[in-house]
Formats: structure tokens, sequence, C-alpha cells
């Protein structure tokens, strides 16, 4: 681990995290893809996830991102690329009916600001940063703090993919250019969209 990075021991992440990557496994492969999921996860995160997750509650980060590698190593190919997917789900499983409105009229800057201040009430350490937002491009920084595994990094990077497309956006391409796990002073995620 980079030795700049917040002690992972020390991370917490919302319940409301949690809840969403069980939905996205149950969305899919149903109840039994759910059982598979939680019999495949550790005992200690069991002990968790199968009892009530309350949305509000402080949770170990290190379970999420758990949740994460494991959905992607039972149900995906194990490279990841099915966070991508969770982080997509999330996005449009947050964003209910007004919020869906809020974010055409407001517009994508405006959102993706928000989010920056809303940090912090899902997660106990770090920030997300726009670097910029324009008509066809922009970059948003997370700094101070430890995906731990970029399972977490796929995840909002999905997040986000699916954030522009729900602004009425086409063509989104975002990349992960930058990576805390790889060194880097933030992670970065750049993208273009139409």
């Amino acid at each position: 681990m980079p030795p700049h990075l917040p002690d992972a021991g020390d991370l917490r992440s919302k319940g409301f995290t949690l809840k969403g990557a069980l939905a996205f496994v149950e969305s899919r492969w149903g109840e039994q893809g759910r059982q598979r999921l939680l019999d495949a996860s550790s005992a200690e995160d069991q002990a968790v996830l199968r009892g009530r997750i309350l949305p509000s509650t402080w949770y170990p980060f290190r379970i999420q991102v758990g949740l994460y590698e494991t959905i992607d190593r039972l149900f995906g190919r194990g490279d990841l690329e099915l966070c991508w997917e969770v982080g997509k789900f999330t996005s449009e499983n947050e964003l209910k009916t007004i919020h869906k409105a809020f974010l055409r009229v407001a517009g994508l800057d405006l959102w993706v600001r928000t989010a920056g201040l809303m940090w912090g009430r899902y997660y106990s350490a770090g920030h997300l940063r726009v670097e910029e937002i324009g008509r066809r491009s922009g970059s948003v920084l997370v700094t101070d703090f430890n995906p731990i595994s970029k399972a977490f990094c796929f995840d909002f990077g999905g997040w986000l993919h699916r954030t522009v497309e729900l602004a009425n956006y086409n063509q989104v391409r975002i990349e992960h250019d930058a990576c805390l796990l790889d060194g880097a002073d933030a992670c970065r995620f750049s993208g273009r969209w139409a």
C-alpha cells in the first residue's frame, strides 16, 4: 500500500453502499445469486451482510470493497469490469424520479459538484472534487482516500458513467487516468460525451 493513503482499517462507508451492491446482485441473479454472494463472503463480512443493513449506519469500508471483488469473481470474469456495472446500477438506483429531473434541469456540473459536497455522507475519509466539467468533457478527482482495491475505482467510474448518461448525454466514455493505488496524488476520472 502506498504510504500516503489513509489506513484502510479506519475507513467507513454508509450501509447505503452495501445495499446498492446487494440490490445489483438481486436484480441480475435473484435471491439465489444473493445467497451465493453471501456464502462466498468472509465469515466476518457475513455477520454484517446477513443482518439488517441500515442505510445511514457506518460500516467498515473493506466490506463494500470485498463485495465488489466477490461479485466480480463469482459473476464476472475476474477483471473487475463487472464492478463498472455495479456502479452504473447504483447511479440509476440512487436517482429517483425527482432527482433525475433535477439532474437534467440543473446540469451535470452542478450535480457532480453537489456529489462532491456529499462525499462525506457516504465515506469517512476523502474528497470528491471537480477538476473541470465542460459541455463535452470533464474530469473529477478523488483525494485523501484509500480505495483499497481497483474494484472500488471501477465501481466509481461506472457510477460517473451512468450519471453522465442520466444527464442526457450520449457516447459517454469515462477513463480512470490516475490511481491512488499506483502512487498518484488522486484518483482521476476523465470523460468525454456528446
